[in-house]
């Protein structure tokens, strides 16, 4: 009886853990986890003083975002979890540079992430500050 008990028990704890990740849209549960990760990315360029260009494309759907860091020069990828897809709203320009001098992302950026005819926006403001809505 108490091992059926332990099992049950452990089994229950398993479902209550996962059951956060069932919750929501997945564009919009996307563009929180990319909001998350773009404050640490800007964390990471104010503690070691780098600039960092945000790149993604206005014209095609795709599942990663790209980073490429300055002095020296190396790559960092952001890859969609949740079967979304990124393109830049509403802008003709395909990158922003962050400078943490200055504190700055110029020019700000919207991002769409989508999966179907789910939409939902990642707005990133001039002060390299992230957030989602649901419109642009």
């Amino acid at each position: 009886m108490l091992i059926t008990l332990i099992v049950l028990s452990v089994i229950y704890g398993a479902f209550l853990l996962s059951a956060g990740s069932f919750g929501g849209k997945g564009p919009e549960k996307e563009a929180a986890r990319f909001a998350r990760w773009f404050s640490g990315l800007v964390a990471k360029a104010n503690l070691s003083k780098r600039s960092f260009k945000l790149i993604c494309s206005p014209s095609v759907r795709t599942n990663v975002i790209n980073v490429e860091w300055q002095f020296p020069t190396e790559s960092e990828k952001y890859t969609a979890a949740y079967d979304c897809a990124f393109m830049r709203y509403d802008s003709v320009v395909y990158e922003s540079v962050y400078t943490p001098q200055w504190n700055s992302l110029t020019p700000a950026a919207t991002i769409k992430v989508s999966r179907g005819r789910e939409i939902h926006y990642i707005i990133i403001s001039e002060l390299a500050r992230a957030r989602t809505n649901k419109s642009p």
